[in-house]
């Protein structure tokens, strides 16, 4: 955390330190002398055995300490007023926009590295003398390390801050790319591939968090379009880039050589580049720095003394899986990030195998989804629209909207998904152009990128102070079920051919269709009913 506060500490020269230092003295001056709290009194570490003036002096008066509580609460670090530029929702609106695009740049970098190895798995299986399938487990361990990862690092997030959670899980992330393009054996690659992944969940586990930290509810409507846009172009575009690569002369171990250069520039932008965004990781240095520079050691932040690792990662497991298993609306929700999740990695494996069949070669099968790309930059396309009618309803109803305004993208990515998929189920024939499966992509792409934003929104705006959680069980469960059916994608498209694997899964969109309609109509009566979720709206 030092070399955060070097880095950072410049943030807090415009404290008028006389103000505080005279408060300080004041304060000083009304303690008799040798009763002045010690900093490891503040902490509320338990004190070593005093002798007995000791004890009249400071620690065995209950009164007293009652009294030098409250002198102590003086002392306790905050905002300076609404306006404070401390404050991330008070920073200027380009400098919120680069630490979000500085994130969502890593959430492409990682993503893209969860599809990059699609085509070269198949290639290193045949290599090691394995079947496809184990290939495909290099992808599947991946999304189940990312999975596992979100447990830990979302809440870590919020003890220690965005940026050092960022930062450190994503040099190890570049490091053992050096482990998966020395490997030796398939075995090799699966476990690397699962160390990839458990470290590359901070984008999609923090990302919640990041937007919160710096937009207001009317301004995370477009960020969070921004960002989940992002989100999709790395695993849409991971395939194209792994294909050429295995493809040419580089051969498979190139993929994880130019993930590592990747991942290692973007390292070097968040270090030095990217600002700490979470409030009271930002109020903790801010009382570091007045200890600091006023050689008092009362200053403090109730996040200081409250932080703890084990305590983040128990409340946020038992949160996470009390909310799953008692809240309807996390159930349903979740639901729609599974399948959107799954569809997304089984179509990874699906849209190879079928324009395979116009002699396209890896690379190409990976532009293939530049169908689906499109659809994404489609959709974000439409975020002014999004915006102003989020924005009137705030303006309509005072601040005091129904989190049920949230779901109007869903309307939409609910029906866009199934016609996507009966429109590439039944027209990836030899006979017919390749363009007619291949356009089938844009309301696929166009259906993810709305039911994810409106998904992430919908669980923020119902949830507040527990959204963090909301938001960790949707990405874990949503990884974990993508890891689990990447292996089952291959064996379904080859048993029930492409027309009726797609179909099947246009069918389970078309059951999934209702959901927005029944919340949107009938969610603040769920609310309501709930033990968790925001009441008002």
């Amino acid at each position: 955390m030092d070399y955060i506060f070097l880095l950072t500490g410049r943030k807090f020269r415009h404290i008028d330190i006389n103000a505080n230092v005279n408060k300080v003295n004041i304060k000083k001056d009304s303690i008799p002398q040798g009763q002045e709290p010690t900093h490891q009194q503040h902490e509320k570490v338990e004190p070593q055995t005093h002798s007995s003036e000791e004890d009249d002096g400071f620690t065995s008066s209950h009164s007293k300490s009652t009294q030098e509580e409250q002198d102590l609460s003086d002392y306790q670090v905050a905002w300076d007023g609404l306006d404070d530029p401390l404050n991330p929702k008070n920073w200027p609106m380009w400098k919120k926009n680069l630490t979000l695009t500085i994130a969502s740049f890593i959430a492409i970098v990682i993503t893209a590295n969860s599809s990059i190895f699609s085509a070269g798995g198949g290639v290193a299986a045949k290599q090691y003398h394995v079947g496809a399938a184990v290939g495909d487990l290099c992808s599947a361990v991946f999304l189940l390390g990312f999975a596992a990862g979100s447990v830990i690092f979302a809440p870590l997030s919020e003890v220690y801050g965005r940026l050092p959670i960022y930062s450190c899980t994503l040099i190890i992330f570049t490091l053992f790319q050096i482990g998966g393009g020395l490997s030796q054996n398939i075995w090799s690659l699966i476990i690397f591939r699962f160390i990839h992944g458990f470290f590359a969940c901070t984008p999609m586990s923090a990302c919640g968090g990041t937007v919160s930290d710096l937009y207001s509810p009317v301004e995370r409507t477009s960020a969070l379009l921004f960002f989940c846009a992002c989100a999709f172009v790395g695993p849409l575009t991971g395939p194209t880039i792994g294909g050429f690569i295995t493809d040419s002369k580089l051969g498979w171990r190139w993929d994880f050589w130019i993930n590592m250069i990747w991942a290692a520039l973007t390292w070097v932008i968040v270090i030095f580049v990217m600002p700490e965004s979470h409030g009271s990781t930002i109020l903790d240095f801010k009382a570091r720095y007045l200890r600091k520079t006023t050689s008092c050691s009362l200053w403090y932040n109730e996040h200081e003394r409250q932080r703890s690792v084990t305590n983040a990662i128990r409340t946020s497991l038992t949160r996470g899986i009390k909310l799953l298993s008692t809240e309807a609306i996390v159930q349903a929700i979740c639901l729609y990030l599974v399948f959107v999740n799954v569809l997304l990695y089984m179509v990874n494996v699906g849209y190879p195998m079928m324009f395979a069949q116009y002699g396209f070669n890896p690379g190409e099968e990976g532009l293939a989804m530049l169908g689906v790309d499109v659809g994404i930059f489609v959709g974000f396309a439409f975020t002014p629209l999004i915006h102003i009618h989020y924005k009137k309803r705030f303006k309509l109803n005072n601040g005091n909207v129904r989190p049920e305004d949230r779901l109007w993208p869903l309307f939409f990515g609910s029906f866009f998904i199934p016609i996507g998929l009966f429109w590439l189920a039944w027209t990836c024939y030899p006979s017919v152009h390749w363009a007619a499966p291949l356009v089938s992509g844009v309301f696929l792409g166009w259906g993810f990128l709305y039911v994810l934003q409106a998904c992430y929104a919908y669980l923020v705006d119902s949830y507040h102070e527990l959204a963090a959680s909301a938001l960790a069980v949707g990405t874990t469960t949503r990884y974990a079920a993508g890891g689990g059916m990447t292996v089952v994608a291959r064996p379904m498209y080859n048993n029930l051919n492409y027309h009726w694997a797609t179909s099947l899964l246009a069918f389970i969109g078309c059951a999934l269709v209702p959901i927005p309609f029944l919340f949107f109509f009938f969610g603040k009566r769920i609310r309501q009913r709930s033990s968790h979720a925001y009441k008002g709206g």
